[in-house]
């Protein structure tokens, strides 16, 4: 049930998956039925979000609530379904899994024991823990999806992976991107670049970089354009996108496969920008008179930002802490 966060006569402030809990707000979501497999059967995501403030868990959650959102409509497409999409916990528990039992992903390509098909090494491990249910699904060539659990399909998907052809995420490739970026730990540039990969996830998915074609390239085009954003900000965010996957594709070798969102084409591009005029002195001052008329929260917020010049969302987000009166503005001025 969402929670009201804030409300006045104007504006109002709801919040969904939060729960507070002993003074701690924690992010709190029902995962859907047919997803629940990749959770360990849990029926609710329950993480702290360490905060005491509303506001902030408001925007912790929303982060958050924006991650799964992506992560579940990816999980549910044909295309994912086809490869195995599982969460990137799975995915970490996975590599522990064949850690224990002494296996590397592609290990299948490079251990072949005497007289032994090596893509089956981990029959003695199911075998002892599912026993006749699994050894019935082996004889018959069954698929184990309905015995073995997302972290275990995952082990056997690593172990059966060809290492010369390693199976990389879009995720993976920004996270590569960032890390080998100049500005990759620069919070802007980081948030924004996250931002343009997750039109991506929402469009169509986070999918294996081979999964992608340029009708996937379109699709993610038109989610923008359907976002009512100028061109210009949709040929921006296709760039950032491009040189993420570029970066995925040269970083893993796997460039033969090349970019589906390279010369991605927008129709009348830049026909719909226009340039603003600045307020004139007399405008400017007819808007600062009528804010000091109507004293209210929304007039307080123009009256800044026309001081300041920043934008919207700086002001209305803007707390009590992080207003400092007594402090420099300015550099003094070297004396000649």
């Amino acid at each position: 049930m969402p929670i009201m966060l804030f409300e006045n006569a104007v504006l109002s402030l709801l919040a969904k998956h939060l729960l507070l809990k002993n003074g701690v707000w924690f992010y709190y979501r029902r995962i859907p039925a047919e997803l629940r497999r990749h959770y360990a059967g849990k029926r609710h995501i329950r993480k702290s979000l360490k905060t005491g403030d509303a506001r902030v868990a408001a925007k912790k959650a929303v982060a958050l609530a924006s991650a799964d959102d992506a992560l579940w409509s990816s999980m549910r497409t044909p295309e994912a379904q086809e490869v195995g999409l599982t969460t990137s916990v799975n995915r970490e528990a996975a590599l522990r899994l064949l850690e224990v039992l002494d296996l590397k992903p592609g290990d299948a390509h490079r251990r072949p024991g005497p007289g032994e098909v090596f893509e089956y090494v981990l029959d003695d491990h199911f075998g002892e823990r599912y026993g006749g249910d699994y050894q019935n699904a082996r004889d018959k060539n069954e698929p184990f999806d309905h015995i073995l659990t997302a972290v275990e399909l995952e082990a056997v998907r690593l172990v059966l992976e060809d290492p010369e052809k390693p199976r990389v995420l879009l995720s993976d490739a920004l996270s590569v991107y960032l890390r080998n970026h100049d500005k990759g730990q620069d919070h802007k540039f980081a948030r924004d670049t996250t931002r343009a990969v997750d039109h991506v996830k929402a469009a169509v998915g986070d999918w294996p970089l081979s999964a992608y074609k340029r009708e996937h390239a379109n699709a993610v085009r038109d989610h923008l354009l359907a976002k009512d954003h100028k061109t210009q900000t949709v040929r921006r965010r296709l760039n950032t996108i491009k040189a993420v996957f570029n970066t995925g594709l040269r970083e893993f070798d796997l460039t033969p496969l090349g970019n589906p969102f390279a010369g991605t084409k927008i129709a009348r591009e830049r026909q719909d920008s226009s340039k603003r005029r600045p307020f004139s002195d007399e405008q400017l001052r007819t808007i600062a008179a009528a804010c000091r008329e109507a004293d209210d929260d929304i007039r307080h917020i123009v009256a800044i930002q026309m001081d300041t010049g920043t934008r919207l969302g700086e002001v209305v987000g803007v707390r009590v802490e992080d207003v400092e009166l007594n402090h420099a503005t300015t550099r003094p001025l070297p004396v000649p």
